[in-house]
């Protein structure tokens, strides 16, 4: 009994990756948004200065303006289904990248590539619900052909802004880079409560051996 159960967890989360491995395109229905490089560069020396120590920041994606990550390394980051959207912050003292989010009523999805499965990395992200819309929301990453799944940071609301005045949060964890295969792993956010699945940022430090 036992073994069924998890074979039919197993199939449930592997199906979030599947789903969207066919009919995904990266034909948005939403233009990306204008790229503040000045701002993105900002960010990205703030997250070096941030950095756990011994860790160096290797990838950083905008999401909203960038359909692939920002730093020149070998690791990379690229949007796979998902759509650009600003909410509307502009009197929030946040930094210019968290108003701009990629959504989807089901899941965003990312590809990751370059990934050593002998390396340790540690993923930060960030993600808000500005307008107060009840959303949840789960991480999963799954290796390139879906045989790998888990579940990596369990369902948690977002921080209601309109209502609440709470602020963007970030979250972090550790890869499983054991899952890559040609360096390639899959991580999508999934709607768990709300109108859809949003994410402001996404980035990753790799840890010193």
């Amino acid at each position: 009994m036992f073994i069924v159960v998890r074979a039919i967890a197993f199939i449930a989360l592997a199906s979030c990756f599947v789903t969207c491995a066919t009919s995904a395109t990266e034909n948005s229905k939403f233009p990306l948004l204008p790229v503040d490089q000045k701002a993105i560069a900002e960010r990205i020396k703030t997250l070096n200065e941030d950095a756990p120590e011994g860790a160096k920041l290797v990838v950083y994606l905008d999401c909203g303006t960038q359909v692939e990550s920002a730093v020149n390394s070998s690791v990379g980051i690229k949007k796979v289904k998902g759509d650009a959207y600003r909410f509307r912050a502009d009197e929030v003292k946040v930094p210019a990248m968290q108003p701009t989010v990629f959504f989807d009523s089901d899941r965003v999805v990312f590809e990751l590539s370059g990934i050593d499965r002998t390396g340790r990395y540690l993923v930060g992200l960030t993600w808000w619900d500005f307008d107060a819309g009840g959303r949840a929301q789960t991480v999963m990453v799954a290796s390139h052909d879906k045989r790998s799944v888990r579940i990596a940071v369990p369902t948690i609301g977002l921080p209601d802004f309109t209502k609440l005045r709470k602020l963007p949060i970030q979250k972090q964890f550790m890869l499983p880079a054991t899952f890559a295969k040609e360096g390639k792993l899959q991580m999508a956010i999934l709607q768990a409560a709300g109108p859809n699945a949003v994410i402001s940022e996404i980035w990753i430090w790799q840890l010193e051996e």
